[in-house]
């Protein structure tokens, strides 16, 4: 198990079983395409790649929508009475600055507690930025891949929520292996070919959760 979020109900388990399935399947139905072994090892690391890059974007974003929404709710009070509105001109008010002291916390919070309601729009959006446009993959051809998609996005989001994030790693073509992080894949060598699979770290330069696996040249 990675980690469970506190008070989310929401229950995270290792990353490499839950797509070790649909990564393989993905990996067969691109290979029917033509595909050549090394090329779909890159795209479909590279979609974990982006999905990260994508997700903490996201999640920022989102953040400091959510951190506004709060902050506007409370400063900008409205009172239906009798089918009639009733506000009051921020003008005419003034507020306590300390008031907003755990904004941050309590908006991290609700994010995180509420992460699973955002996985559908994220995996669309993905999907036609990235699947579609940048990788100029017809996805809804390809039912396998659209899974692998979907799970990818699905729990990079739930990491990348957590607090502090959990840590997705992965390793440059002609570094030295990181033997300590990462399994051999195919063959043993010193030196990385490509990352097949990324590392996972509880938190950013934290203890190792899972390894990942390294196709050296």
């Amino acid at each position: 198990m990675i980690r469970k979020q506190e008070n989310s109900g929401i229950g995270l388990v290792d990353i490499e079983p839950n797509l070790k399935a649909p990564w393989t399947e993905a990996f067969e139905e691109l290979q029917e395409t033509g595909e050549k072994d090394e090329a779909i090892l890159k795209t479909l690391m590279e979609i974990i790649i982006n999905a990260v890059s994508f997700c903490k974007d996201v999640k920022d974003q989102q953040l400091q929508q959510l951190m506004e929404g709060m902050h506007f709710c409370m400063v900008h009070v409205n009172w239906t009475n009798k089918d009639e509105d009733v506000r009051v001109d921020k003008k005419s008010t003034s507020h306590d600055p300390k008031c907003f002291a755990s904004i941050s916390r309590n908006a991290r919070d609700f994010q995180k507690a509420s992460a699973k309601a955002s996985v559908p729009s994220l995996c669309v959006m993905f999907k036609e930025t990235y699947i579609k446009g940048a990788c100029k993959l017809e996805y809804r051809k390809l039912t396998n891949l659209e899974h692998y998609v979907d799970k990818v996005v699905e729990l990079v989001w739930l990491m990348v929520v957590q607090d502090p994030p959990m840590s997705i790693c992965w390793q440059k073509e002609g570094e030295q292996m990181d033997k300590k992080t990462y399994k051999y894949y195919e063959k043993r060598g010193e030196v990385v070919r490509l990352t097949v699979w990324p590392a996972v770290l509880l938190y950013e330069n934290g203890p190792l959760v899972s390894k990942g696996f390294i196709w050296p040249k």
